[in-house]
């Protein structure tokens, strides 16, 4: 039977604690967390260990693998640590704080030889799978430019806490909700290699405790430095991107897009309605084909998939390029937007 540990039980370690726990033949073994209320929660709900000290699932030999959701700073130093002491690792998205943290999380997988998944969870929706089975079978021709959002109104997680400080969040919309809208449409292109990115980013409702949600903990003493929006332009091999990410402001209420255009036809997923649109034929008469998709339980999909992995009937559906690439293209977004200039890569 694999076992599976979970090192941090906020919101989304919890949900994972929850799906392992429903997989027929793993054991969710234990959870970690420096909240006791959370732990007890844990353990009432699990009826296994919860620890505030995280090491000791790391150094406990029956366990083969964790599912790392701690605050973006930990990602690599926790990871690195598993991977060392023999574990399997799947850590939440961003990657880490920066390349130089992800490529030492990535070559330590390949030292250990043990897997390394990305949390990138979009890539199970059926919506998303279905763009690039489209884009993949040529149909639409060449693909030529995409664009993506993910803009909300009040969706500022946790204000004052870890989500809103750059020193360990890394940035704002741009770690926390940018990484899926890149991941989804560059999975869809086959990761070209990016050239060049310009960026500009916003901190309008943040400083003024406007636009907060319900995700996290709200700390008032706390700080916020971090962008609560960004608007990126990047030059790939043989595709440009447009991204808009927004934690806050005046939008079109959830929108939640992305779209590939290409030579023959263009193809959007709107993944808040469970929709992807087709279109093709004449410029002047097209055809649209509208599939509807309901909505699946996707983290469930990923943590089957890490347990497939695990026992080595699938390869990770993250690569260590993928990876490495994504996190590249944050740090150049972050760092365009602070330059005020294009950065080449």
């Amino acid at each position: 039977m694999i076992k599976i540990g979970v090192i941090g039980l906020g919101n989304i370690g919890f949900a994972h604690a929850q799906r392992v726990h429903s997989i027929r033949g793993v054991e969710l073994a234990a959870g970690a967390d420096l909240r006791e209320e959370i732990l007890q929660k844990f353990e009432d709900n699990f009826g296994k260990p919860g620890y505030k000290e995280y090491n000791k699932i790391i150094e406990n030999e029956d366990i083969d693998g964790v599912i790392i959701a701690l605050p973006n700073f930990l990602h690599a130093k926790v990871a690195i640590e598993a991977l060392k002491s023999g574990k399997h690792v799947l850590v939440e998205k961003p990657p880490a704080l920066n390349y130089r943290e992800t490529k030492r999380m990535v070559e330590e997988a390949s030292r250990s030889g043990r897997v390394l998944l990305l949390g990138m969870v979009n890539r199970f929706y059926e919506p998303v799978k279905d763009v690039k089975r489209v884009i993949e079978s040529g149909k639409l021709g060449k693909p030529y430019y995409g664009r993506t959002y993910w803009l909300r109104t009040s969706g500022i997680p946790g204000w004052g806490s870890w989500f809103t400080m750059r020193d360990k969040a890394g940035s704002g919309p741009v770690f926390d909700i940018g990484v899926h809208m890149l991941d989804m449409i560059l999975w869809s292109l086959h990761y070209p290699k990016p050239k060049a990115v310009a960026a500009y980013s916003w901190s309008i409702f943040g400083p003024e405790k406007r636009g907060l949600s319900n995700w996290g903990t709200i700390i008032p003493q706390g700080a916020f430095d971090v962008e609560d929006g960004a608007v990126a332009l990047l030059h790939l091999k043989g595709i440009s991107i447009m991204m808009e990410v927004s934690w806050a402001g005046y939008e079109e209420e959830g929108k939640h897009i992305f779209e590939v255009l290409c030579s023959r036809g263009g193809i959007k997923a709107d993944l808040r309605r469970g929709i992807v649109e087709e279109r093709s034929g004449k410029l002047s008469k097209r055809r649209t084909v509208i599939r509807r998709y309901r909505r699946q339980d996707i983290l469930l999909r990923e943590d089957r998939h890490f347990v497939r992995c695990i026992k080595g009937l699938e390869e990770p559906i993250t690569t260590p390029d993928e990876i490495l690439t994504l996190q590249r293209i944050l740090d150049g977004i972050i760092e365009a937007a602070d330059k005020g200039d294009i950065v080449r890569f």
